[in-house]
């Protein structure tokens, strides 16, 4: 599990990179998020 974020006055970019033979999205797995957020 990862967390990021930004605490400078410049924008963050996040540059994803996938490898291997499954690149969708079904093999994610996604936490409660227990902060009430979207």
């Amino acid at each position: 599990m990862h967390r990021l974020g930004q605490a400078g006055r410049l924008p963050l970019h996040l540059i994803e990179v996938q490898c291997g033979s499954n690149l969708g999205e079904d093999d994610v797995v996604r936490p409660e998020d227990t902060y009430g957020r979207g």
